[in-house]
C-alpha cells in the first residue's frame, strides 16, 4: 500500500531548525498544507495498473510535515527526510 497525495495546497511554511555539523548544514521547515490523500495498492499483476483502495475525494485533509534539507560545503540543498508531524 502507498499513499498518493493530490491537489496539495500549502497554507503555511515555518523555518524550524538550522544547524551546522562539520562540513554540512541541516535545515528543517514545517509545512502546513491541505491535500487529498488516497491509499493505493501497488501490487500489480501483469498488464494491470495500481488499484485505488481508499479515498475521500470530496474533502482535503490537513497535513503537517517536517522537511529536512542538507547541504555539504557550498553544494546544493538536498531533501534528506520527510516526517509526519502531529499537531
Amino acid at each position: 500500500m502507498e499513499d498518493l497525495i493530490e491537489n496539495v495546497m500549502v497554507m503555511n511554511v515555518e523555518a524550524c531548525e538550522f544547524r551546522a555539523e562539520d562540513a554540512r548544514i541541516c535545515g528543517t521547515v514545517l509545512l502546513h498544507c491541505r491535500a487529498r490523500d488516497n491509499t493505493v495498492s501497488v501490487t500489480k499483476q501483469l498488464d494491470e495498473s495500481s488499484v485505488l483502495i481508499e479515498s475521500d475525494r470530496s474533502t482535503p485533509t490537513a497535513m503537517h510535515k517536517a522537511w529536512t534539507f542538507v547541504r555539504f560545503q557550498h553544494g546544493k540543498w538536498l531533501l534528506s527526510a520527510i516526517q509526519q508531524v502531529h499537531s
